[in-house]
């Protein structure tokens, strides 16, 4: 099965309020190979952003007044890129089928996750991705749990995870470079695994 690895920057915590500022997705082969990426950064209003989330996320208002889109049309572009990668069969309540893609990322079931079908439902739109978001962070948990004799990093952030595994983290805080660090950060998880 595909998988498409996703992740969000934001202006703040709340999905309800704070606006999301960057998105980026990677879709990946059965054997986690890159087949396609997407990254798109966002007009927001700045009034809705904390400015603290800004900072950490290495907003900077040159760059968004150049690179920045309209909701509505990033939302359409990442629906057709859901859709190509769309391999979880669903059925309607009416009994028909469809397919979404399944989506992963890291702390994405508590955070990013939330915060997409928050951002799908504002603009009224159907999110083509399973609801059930994978995580990485719970992976890590497990995978440190299962073998107590593996040394567990400081913390199961992703960048701790990146030092952990070896595996370079340029631009945190960057939606695209997030998630390719994501992409190696699960192949160490598995390839560890496989070795214990």
């Amino acid at each position: 099965m595909r998988l498409v690895f996703f992740d969000i920057e934001t202006g703040g915590l709340d999905p309800l309020r704070h606006p999301i500022t960057q998105i980026a997705a990677i879709a990946v082969d059965e054997h986690l190979n890159e087949l396609e990426t997407f990254e798109a950064k966002l007009d927001f209003d700045m009034a809705t952003a904390d400015q603290e989330a800004l900072r950490k996320n290495n907003f900077d208002r040159e760059v968004w007044d150049r690179e920045s889109r309209p909701d509505m049309l990033v939302c359409s572009e990442l629906s057709r890129f859901f859709k190509r990668y769309a391999d979880v069969e669903m059925t309607s309540k009416g009994g028909k089928p469809y397919c979404v893609a399944q989506l992963i990322g890291h702390n994405a079931d508590k955070f990013d996750g939330p915060f997409l079908q928050v951002w799908f439902k504002r603009l009224d739109q159907f999110m083509p991705a399973a609801f059930s978001v994978m995580c990485t962070y719970q992976r890590a948990m497990h995978h440190f749990h299962e073998h107590p004799n593996i040394e567990r990093p400081a913390s199961l952030k992703l960048a701790d995870l990146c030092k952990c595994f070896g595996i370079s983290l340029e631009n945190a805080h960057d939606a695209l470079a997030d998630c390719r660090a994501n992409v190696a950060v699960y192949r160490a998880l598995l390839r560890d695994a496989a070795t214990q």
